[in-house]
């Protein structure tokens, strides 16, 4: 499962720098994370509960903020986000073009419990 690889990641990534900063509680992160990484929330939210215990996120909260696809068209370079799975410029009608924005995993924030 994708979803399992992302969180004990994060889990490790969040261990990693709750050590350099001398913290032992996180209490809430936010993740920021690309509709093309295909995440399956409930899965993810579910996944996160269960694998966190015993780490120092056995007590955080997780915002997931899931990030639209946004597509450069390469034709006439307009920057717009796909209604449907078929990439066409609502600009100029050229098919595909680059992704911008909807791939990304990004640990946005982290919220240290201080008790």
């Amino acid at each position: 499962m994708h979803e399992l690889s992302i969180i004990t990641s994060l889990i490790e990534q969040v261990g990693q720098i709750c050590k350099e900063q001398g913290k032992d509680c996180v209490s809430k992160i936010d993740l920021r994370i690309g509709f093309l990484e295909h995440i399956n929330t409930e899965t993810f939210l579910f996944m996160f509960e269960q694998i966190k215990e015993g780490t120092c996120m056995e007590q955080a909260k997780i915002n997931l903020i899931i990030e639209p696809i946004k597509i450069h068209c390469r034709k006439c370079l307009n920057v717009y986000e796909p209604e449907d799975s078929i990439w066409i410029c609502p600009h100029c009608n050229e098919l595909g073009g680059e992704i911008m924005q909807g791939t990304e995993i990004i640990l946005e924030s982290i919220y240290f419990d201080d008790n």
